[in-house]
């Protein structure tokens, strides 16, 4: 249980860091549109992982539910929606993830903290959580 609560951390202070920058930044924006387009580089989403456990499914068709679609930032996976809102301060797609995403991480470390879980999910869960640690801690992956 550990990591999750490490990175709910981490989530919180990100969500603050990106409120201060918001707050300071927008009275002074006269023309929103002219920084609409920063968001990071369109990409190829990764491989969607392959899981038996239902609620790892359920998370993972989550987390890869925009991938690919025009207007998100990145690859289109929640990993990048939070990457592109830490480093612009502003939502993606209109809407921010950062609820999302700590929520994805709680039920992550449910799923490997489960004894009924098969090692190929708990190592697909594992990963799952180190991407998220990625986009909180480091913005780029």
């Amino acid at each position: 249980m550990g990591k999750a609560r490490v990175l709910a951390g981490l989530a919180k202070d990100a969500k603050g860091k990106i409120a201060k920058g918001a707050k300071e930044v927008l009275p002074k924006v006269k023309n929103v549109r002219r920084i609409r387009n920063v968001d990071i580089p369109k990409r190829p989403a990764p491989p969607k992982p392959n899981a038996t456990n239902p609620r790892l499914k359920n998370i993972i068709d989550n987390i890869w539910k925009h991938a690919g679609k025009s207007g998100t930032a990145g690859d289109g996976t929640t990993f990048d929606a939070l990457r592109n809102e830490i480093l612009t301060g502003r939502p993606s797609n209109g809407i921010f993830h950062m609820q999302k995403s700590i929520e994805s991480m709680r039920g992550l470390q449910k799923i490997i903290d489960s004894p009924n879980t098969s090692a190929a999910d708990r190592a697909i869960a594992e990963d799952l959580l180190r991407r998220f640690g990625d986009a909180f801690g480091r913005g780029w992956g």
